[in-house]
């Protein structure tokens, strides 16, 4: 596999070697480290990643677990587990193309938020929302209307598959 690394470039990584699992993350840990409500990871025989560039800051984010990331601008980078000798997991958002390895599984979803069961519900964008969309949320508003995907908002489209309230604008 090529050399793999993110957002300022400061780490590169090389992995040789096959994937064991590409699991979706919703426990809480991974969730404050990253900031995010889900974290992917690939999982590797620990051999298998190899620094190329730079050197990544670890820190002890519970009892047998080290956590590594960019010093220079905070990425996310590999997780590795006492609990688990022999094994790391990288974050797969951090590959040069994530969409070449999608997930197997989804993992510790004894702790994941009520509302990721039902995010593939939500109006999409291909980018941000348009300005008018963020002025729609105007409370003086009082009904919203039900819609069914495709919506049309204010003569924005949106995609969505449950109704619209003030909750999901």
């Amino acid at each position: 596999m090529p050399s793999i690394g993110r957002n300022c470039g400061a780490i590169r990584y090389q992995i040789e070697g096959g994937m064991i699992v590409h699991a979706l993350c919703h426990c809480r840990d991974c969730r404050l480290h990253a900031g995010a409500p889900v974290v992917g990871w690939t999982m590797y025989a620990e051999n298998a990643v190899k620094v190329t560039k730079g050197e990544p800051k670890a820190y002890r984010s519970s009892e047998h677990v080290r956590r590594h990331f960019c010093a220079d601008c905070g990425t996310g980078l590999f997780y590795v587990n006492a609990s688990m000798p022999g094994i790391i997991d990288v974050q797969s958002a951090t590959y040069d193309d994530p969409d070449a390895v999608p997930p197997t599984m989804q993992i510790q979803v004894a702790e994941r938020l009520r509302w990721m069961e039902h995010a593939h519900e939500l109006p999409t964008f291909d980018r941000f929302p348009p300005a008018a969309l963020a002025a729609s949320r105007d409370t003086r508003r009082q009904d919203l209307p039900h819609h069914r995907n495709p919506v049309e908002i204010h003569g924005i489209a949106a995609t969505t598959s449950v109704p619209i309230s003030k909750a999901t604008i």
